[in-house]
C-alpha cells in the first residue's frame, strides 16, 4: 500500500481491516458563459468550489467551502438578485483595505480573501480595477485562467514564452488580460480596443504603470481578439483610435476642397516657392529660427502628455511651455521641474 507521501507500508494490509472508502471524484468546474454564475444558487456554487481543487485532502476541501461559505453569508446580507449586485451594494470596490467585515482576526481575513477568490474564478461576483490591483489575490489568475476558457490563455501563454522576454513580464501581460475578462464578464477573443484603454486608464488612476499592456495587446491582437483594431497600443493612443471609415470620412483633399482637379506639377513649385525662403533663414539662423516660428504658432502654455520612445504606457504629464533652440520640448511637471524632451508623442 503505498502511504501519503509516497512510501511504503511496512505493515501490509490484514484481510480483516475495513476497505478504505472511496472518495467520490468532485464535479470540476465547468466553461461558465458571461454572467451565467452570478445568479447561481448557493448549492452549486458550493459544489463548484470543490471541482476547483485538484487532489484535495479532506482539510483543504473543508478550508475551501468554509471560505466560500464566509463570504456567501456576508453577500447574503445585501438586496439583490445576484452575487454581483450584492458585491457593488457592499461598495467594497472603493472601501480599500476596509473592504472586509469589521472585526475579523488575521487568518479569518485571509479565509475571506480566500472566498471571494473562489467566487471570482467561478465568475460569480466581478470586482473592479481599483479593488483588484488593491488585493493580494495569490494564485486566484493562475486559477481563473486554469479553469476559463483554459484552450485560449494556454495558447497566449505560449506565445508570450516564444517571444523570449523575462518572466516577470510575461505574468503581468497574462494577469492583465485575466483582469480585463474578470472585471468586463467578457470571454477574452470578445475584448476591444476601449476595454484595453480602460483598463490603461485605471491602472494610471491608481498610481501605478502599465508597462505590460503592450504586450498583453500584441498578445490578444496575435491570437485573433481586437478586431478591426491597430496592430499595436502605441498607435491606438497616437491617433485615437480612427478607424478607417472614420479616417476616410476626415480626410480631406485640395481637390475635394477646390470641386476642381489640380496639376501636381503647379502644386509642388508653389509648394517649393513659399518654403524656400524659410529655408534660407533656416540656414542663416540655425534651428532657433525654427524654434521661434514653432512658438509663434504653438498654444502656450498647455497641458499635455508625452508618450516616451520606451512604451506607450510611459508617460510625462505637465505643461509644455515651448522649444528651446536645440528643438526640445520644455515641459514643467506639477513639481514644478522642467524636462527637455528629444522625443516621443506629444498628446493633448
Amino acid at each position: 500500500m503505498v502511504a501519503r507521501h509516497g512510501r511504503l507500508d511496512r505493515t501490509p494490509l490484514s484481510p480483516r481491516d475495513r476497505p478504505v472508502p472511496a472518495v467520490a471524484t468532485p464535479p470540476r468546474a465547468e466553461q461558465a458563459r458571461p454572467g451565467e454564475r452570478e445568479a447561481a444558487g448557493r448549492d452549486e456554487l458550493e459544489q463548484l468550489t470543490t471541482g476547483l481543487l485538484v487532489h484535495p485532502c479532506a482539510r483543504t476541501r473543508w478550508m475551501h467551502r468554509a471560505s466560500l461559505e464566509m463570504v456567501l453569508d456576508w453577500l447574503e446580507g445585501f438586496p439583490g438578485e445576484s452575487w454581483q449586485q450584492r458585491w457593488l451594494l457592499s461598495s467594497s470596490d472603493a472601501a480599500g483595505w476596509e473592504w472586509v467585515p469589521p472585526g475579523l482576526t488575521g487568518p479569518q481575513r485571509l479565509r475571506f480573501t480566500k472566498g471571494t477568490g473562489i467566487l471570482i474564478v467561478l465568475r460569480a461576483v466581478r470586482p473592479a480595477y481599483e479593488w483588484l490591483f488593491a488585493s493580494r489575490l495569490l494564485g486566484v489568475y493562475d486559477q481563473y485562467r486554469l479553469h476559463n476558457q483554459a484552450a485560449t490563455f494556454s495558447r497566449l501563454t505560449e506565445q508570450a514564452s516564444h517571444r523570449g522576454g523575462s518572466p516577470e513580464h510575461e505574468a503581468e501581460a497574462l494577469n492583465a488580460l485575466t483582469r480585463m475578462v474578470i472585471v468586463t464578464g467578457k470571454d477574452l477573443l470578445s475584448l476591444n480596443v476601449d476595454d484595453v484603454l480602460d483598463y490603461a486608464r485605471a491602472r494610471r488612476a491608481t498610481g501605478r504603470i502599465a508597462a505590460s499592456l503592450s504586450f498583453a495587446y500584441d498578445l490578444l491582437k496575435g491570437a485573433g481578439g481586437l478586431e478591426g483594431g491597430p496592430l499595436t497600443l502605441r498607435q491606438v493612443e497616437a491617433r485615437g483610435q480612427l478607424t478607417p471609415g472614420e479616417l476616410a470620412d476626415r480626410a480631406t483633399s485640395l481637390r475635394r476642397a477646390l470641386g476642381r482637379p489640380l496639376d501636381r506639377s503647379l502644386v509642388l513649385g508653389a509648394i517649393l516657392d513659399a518654403l524656400e525662403p524659410l529655408y534660407q533663414d533656416f540656414e542663416w539662423g540655425g534651428p532657433s529660427v525654427a524654434a521661434a516660428a514653432w512658438s509663434a504658432h504653438a498654444i502656450l502654455p498647455e497641458p499635455c502628455r508625452v508618450a516616451a520612445p520606451t512604451g506607450p504606457n510611459d508617460w510625462l504629464e505637465g505643461t509644455a511651455l515651448g522649444v528651446d533652440a536645440d528643438g526640445a520640448l520644455r515641459l514643467r511637471d506639477d513639481a514644478g521641474t522642467i524636462h527637455r524632451v528629444i522625443s516621443g508623442e506629444l498628446l493633448p
